[in-house]
């Protein structure tokens, strides 16, 4: 309902850890 909404809006996948494309953009992917 709400939460898969929410973890959208902040870039998250469904179980709500960061998208790679988040973690990009943050400038992590060479971390994970």
């Amino acid at each position: 309902e709400i939460l898969p909404k929410y973890y959208k809006l902040r870039g998250w996948d469904e179980k709500g850890y960061p998208t790679e494309e988040k973690l990009k953009e943050l400038g992590l992917d060479k971390y994970y």
